[in-house]
């Protein structure tokens, strides 16, 4: 009868202690669904917006709900090792924007190098945490994970429990694993959306300072246009009516006065018509920029055909010989190219040698995605102290005397070479020749 009782007893107590087990299952299987369920609509959240503030707040509200904390606060670390509190839920707004240096915060920075949740129990008896701050909050309990996306730490988030200390349990902290995962994979996103946004507002700003930049430019280049034309009008005017009575002085008492009147007129009369040239070339140069057609196809054979026709009477003269490559098609304003090497030309035939005839070769070379065109010379060459010198304008290194001209030929050219987006330049020694080099961007077809 004993025996029988003893089983009975033995029975009841192991059939509860089976329902026990039972009724627990079922309340972790009931928090991990609620967890779950929470995950799931904390993912929803995530996808549905890129706007950090609105994601950040979004999660630890329903984090906090879903593990039944009263509080919670987002860390992200500032300078050094100091942490500041960028986001703060069911906690006084005023904490938002403190900081806090390592020691203050270790359980954050326990939790950032370990890269897992750190779950405390029981603030009181465990050297994880600073007292100073879990008093200062009146905390019991907490919970942090580190927010990292990509190996870059962002910060982290902790839940707090005021009231009472709690035992969190694995679904607590796989939970809070999950959550931080997903939580920082938003914000890294969220991070880069912004940066991209700003950029293409940065670059809108651009656009439109650019934009009011070229209009400005512009509008000054019309009126710089409109300055020199009336400025030159009206220097030419009494300069012609200077020169014109010079002239006539020089025709009618040439002769009659002495020796030195003679030559001081003759020095004006010079003078006026360097004058002239000079306002003439400056106009030129001016036009440059402001008189230039849109860019069409221009096939340099014909534009080099017009350039010699022109020079006909001077290459006659100087015996001067000139031969050329097969010049392809490139594109830009036609007669702006025929004002470089006309330029060119004809400071190749200037700058001859004495008694020996101008040989004159006009190369084209194809170099990838330019043209790279050549004029060789045989001429008195430059040195090599002077090669930047003579693209400036109104740089000389001969005396009138020697050789006319204003010193703007070269300034033009690469003022035009350059609106084309190409690059001009000279290699020469002195009694060697020179060859003056430009490129042009190379369009598709073939040499004309």
């Amino acid at each position: 009868m004993e025996k029988s009782l003893d089983r009975n007893g033995s029975l009841a107590l192991g059939n509860a202690a089976l329902y026990e087990k039972l009724r627990r299952s079922e309340a972790e299987l009931r928090e991990w669904k609620k967890l779950s369920d929470s995950l799931g609509e904390i993912h929803l959240l995530i996808h549905s917006t890129l706007d950090m503030d609105r994601i950040i707040n979004g999660v630890i509200a329903k984090g906090t709900e879903a593990i039944e904390a009263e509080s919670a606060m987002v860390f992200f670390r500032s300078e050094g090792d100091i942490w500041e509190v960028k986001y703060v839920y069911r906690l006084p707004a005023e904490l938002t924007g403190r900081k806090y240096d390592s020691e203050m915060v270790r359980h954050s920075v326990i939790a950032i190098e370990k890269n897992r949740p750190v779950a405390i129990d029981d603030v009181q008896s465990d050297d994880r945490v600073d007292r100073r701050f879990v008093d200062s909050l009146n905390i019991k309990s907490l919970l942090d994970f580190p927010l990292s996306a990509k190996e870059k730490i962002l910060g982290d988030v902790v839940f707090h429990y005021h009231s009472k200390a709690t035992s969190f349990t694995e679904a607590h902290v796989d939970f809070a694993g999950k959550l931080a995962s997903s939580l920082a994979l938003a914000l890294e996103n969220s991070l880069l959306f912004n940066e991209l946004k700003n950029s293409e507002k940065a670059l809108k700003e651009s656009e439109k300072r650019l934009k009011l930049t070229v209009e400005e430019i512009n509008r000054s280049n019309i009126e710089l246009q409109q300055f020199v034309s009336i400025v030159s009008h009206d220097l030419q005017e009494p300069l012609r009516t200077v020169a014109n009575f010079l002239e006539l002085l020089a025709a009618r008492y040439k002769g009659k006065l002495d020796e030195k009147a003679d030559t001081y007129i003759a020095f004006a009369v010079e003078g006026a018509q360097r004058m002239s040239r000079l306002i003439y070339d400056l106009v030129a140069y001016s036009r440059v920029g402001t008189r230039a057609r849109e860019f069409g196809q221009v096939a340099l054979e014909e534009i080099l055909k017009q350039v010699k026709d022109s020079f006909h009477r001077a290459i006659e003269e100087s015996d001067a010989e000139i031969s050329h490559d097969r010049l392809p098609e490139v594109e830009g304003d036609g007669t702006q190219l025929g004002q470089v090497l006309q330029n060119l030309l004809g400071n190749a035939i200037k700058f001859r040698q004495k008694a020996v005839p101008p040989r004159i070769h006009i190369s084209a070379e194809r170099r990838g995605d330019e043209w790279l065109f050549g004029v060789h010379d045989n001429g008195i060459g430059i040195d090599s102290r002077y090669r930047d010198r003579i693209f400036i304008i109104f740089q000389r290194l001969h005396s009138r005397e020697e050789f006319a001209g204003t010193g703007v030929g070269l300034a033009i050219c690469r003022k035009i070479v350059e609106m084309h987006q190409g690059r001009i330049w000279v290699e020469s020694e002195p009694g060697e020749g020179s060859s003056f080099y430009f490129t042009l961007p190379a369009r598709q077809g073939k040499a004309g």
